[in-house]
């Protein structure tokens, strides 16, 4: 009789506690869809959660995944009103928002000072791309060094790539040289080929490094790398197709 009452008593603190761990479980599974139209709803109507802040960031995460940016941002508000100290989670989600919403000021405001909070790769990475698309390019390159830094951009190509890629642009190609040079340096540290595939941005830092020795009229390191994409890419298209404007 005692388990029936204590179980009795226990059934709508354990429901509660798996309809929350069910909606992260589904967002971390892509499910976004699912999260947004079905489960979300459920949890924000739940009276246990009537005050629990992680119900309401949660169901805005799935409503930003899909698209819905103003009803994300009433959630996360609410989630925000309701959370008694700034959270990391929050504050990423809510950079993310000003972005979507056509506020990319605020959103690198804000992505800046959560990364300064928390050094975390993906707020580091987001920070540069929305810096990137709003043509702040100081910033984003402050960004993608920063993302470098952190125990997974130590692990990974792409801050380095991100960044060869605006100095390239800004014609700054002894820099851009280095950065590309890095990104293939930290792949090759890694080993962070997939199956018997390389990652595209590994391909793609050697056919970078193959434009700017063009550009710069070292045609036989152009050719080189070139060669070093088309290669391990699997004839990269672009890679080819610079190989037989040179020639070969």
């Amino acid at each position: 009789m005692r388990w029936f009452i204590f179980f009795f008593l226990l059934t709508p603190f354990v429901w509660a506690q798996s309809l929350l761990e069910q909606m992260q479980s589904t967002l971390d599974d892509g499910y976004y869809a699912v999260a947004a139209q079905v489960l979300g709803p459920q949890l924000v109507a739940d009276a246990g959660f009537k005050n629990n802040p992680d119900a309401y960031y949660l169901y805005a995460k799935a409503l930003f995944l899909t698209s819905n940016i103003d009803e994300a941002r009433a959630q996360l508000d609410l989630a925000i009103r309701l959370n008694k100290s700034p959270k990391t989670d929050y504050e990423h989600l809510n950079g993310l928002l000003f972005a979507a919403e056509g506020k990319p000021s605020q959103a690198l405001e804000t992505l800046k000072a959560t990364f300064e909070t928390q050094a975390d790769y993906d707020i580091a990475m987001d920070w540069g791309r929305i810096a990137w698309q709003a043509g702040n390019l100081d910033d984003a390159l402050e960004a993608f060094a920063k993302a470098a830094t952190t125990s997974q951009g130590k692990r990974e190509l792409w801050p380095y790539l991100n960044q060869g890629r605006i100095l390239k642009d800004q014609g700054k190609f002894d820099e851009a040289l280095d950065t590309f040079n890095q990104a293939i340096d930290v792949f090759t540290a890694n080993d962070a080929s997939v199956g018997d595939l390389p990652s595209p941005g590994y391909v793609e830092a050697f056919y970078q490094l193959g434009t700017i020795y063009e550009a710069k009229g070292n045609i036989q390191e152009a050719r080189l790398n070139y060669e070093s994409a088309r290669d391990i890419g699997a004839n990269y298209p672009l890679a080819v197709q610079a190989l037989e404007r040179l020639g070969n």
